[in-house]
């Protein structure tokens, strides 16, 4: 298998290192980060700045724990950590996913009655009407369930599957769970498959993921039961991937097999020539990385072309692509995104956060 070279490891290593004095350089004085009112935004970068490999264990640092007050100051009566709903762009789901993968990862245990009554705000959040194109997933404020919610809120279940199982033994209770075979169900909605009828001719749509059931239709192109065929997206197939593997499918599981082998035929780390489905490439290498590192395969083996060593090629691709301010320190940013990748702070706690995913190396 292969490993990081020490240059490459010393390289990424300073990367983040220069992300997370950038991002320190850039709170309020209410712990938050600009510019979003809602505590996502926060929740990202304090995630980023709690996974510091160079952070002494058991140790918090100062502008972590601002964040961390912040988002605990934001939880609500239902369970849920946001501010004012009605805020533009503002989702309740979402920015409580967020906000629990940050609580979780102080591992402090002040943290867990918001960490448990967010679980079950997220597990009351769940999509359970058998009779909706929804039916397994979480939305975005009032719009459809999609795959980037849906990604978000699972991996918040999963990761605090075993606070909530300790707190129900401790109390005689029953954990607060989602439904996870309707969640499961949800995600094969969004796979493009042939036992669904939905798959394309073209080895490009065939295990990979839309954001959402039937979005983006390639006009003209049906599938075998007359529905629409639906474009695979680069985003929307590693946060599938992962998902699938938090929601405990096998890995040998079809669907499984089905989104690995998409990421095989359509890995790209220069233009993700994929398609982004409305996501900067920014949120695809954060997504892909994720992934990638939970399924383990290393190099990524694929029947047209070499196996693709993908953590150092992502690695070196981070790396290249940090900017230096005035100060001297590093960030990221994309001129050319939406609105997301075009606010620097959320950019730089993705990519942070990406480089720390491939630093932390599996035991060979």
């Amino acid at each position: 298998m292969p490993g990081l070279d020490l240059s490459t490891k010393k390289d990424a290593l300073r990367a983040v290192d220069q992300g997370i004095q950038w991002l320190k350089a850039r709170q309020n004085a209410d712990g938050s980060r600009p510019p979003s009112p809602q505590p996502d935004v926060t929740a990202f970068v304090t995630r980023a700045i709690l996974r510091d490999p160079a952070r002494e264990r058991g140790k918090l640092d100062a502008s972590a724990g601002k964040g961390l007050e912040f988002i605990a100051s934001c939880a609500q009566r239902d369970g849920g950590i946001y501010r004012d709903s009605r805020l533009p762009g503002a989702s309740r789901v979402y920015d409580t996913a967020a906000s629990v993968l940050a609580l979780a990862g102080a591992r402090q245990d002040r943290y867990e009655p918001l960490i448990l009554a967010a679980r079950r705000f997220l597990a009351r959040g769940q999509n359970r009407s058998e009779s909706s194109a929804q039916f397994g997933g979480w939305a975005c404020g009032d719009a459809p369930a999609d795959m980037k919610t849906t990604a978000l809120a699972i991996e918040a279940l999963a990761v605090t599957q075993r606070i909530s199982t300790a707190d129900a033994e401790k109390n005689h209770s029953a954990p607060a769970d989602p439904d996870w075979t309707a969640a499961v169900a949800f995600l094969s909605r969004c796979q493009n498959d042939e036992r669904t009828k939905s798959a394309g001719k073209r080895a490009q749509d065939l295990g990979g993921f839309s954001n959402s059931p039937g979005e983006r239709p390639v006009a003209g192109e049906k599938g075998q039961a007359g529905r629409q065929i639906r474009h695979a997206e680069g985003a929307a197939t590693a946060l599938g991937l992962t998902a699938l593997l938090e929601s405990n499918v096998a890995r040998r599981d079809p669907r499984v097999l089905g989104a690995v082998n998409w990421l095989r035929a359509n890995y790209a780390l220069g233009e993700p020539a994929a398609g982004l489905g409305g996501h900067g490439p920014y949120f695809y290498y954060y997504s892909l990385a994720g992934a990638l590192s939970l399924y383990g395969e290393e190099p990524l083996l694929r029947a047209q072309a070499r196996p693709a060593d993908w953590r150092r090629e992502l690695m070196i691709k981070m790396i290249s692509l940090q900017r230096t301010d005035s100060q001297g320190l590093g960030y990221w940013v994309n001129d050319q995104g939406d609105n997301a990748e075009k606010d620097p702070v959320l950019v730089t706690a993705y990519c942070v956060l990406t480089l720390e995913t491939l630093l932390d190396e599996p035991p060979y």
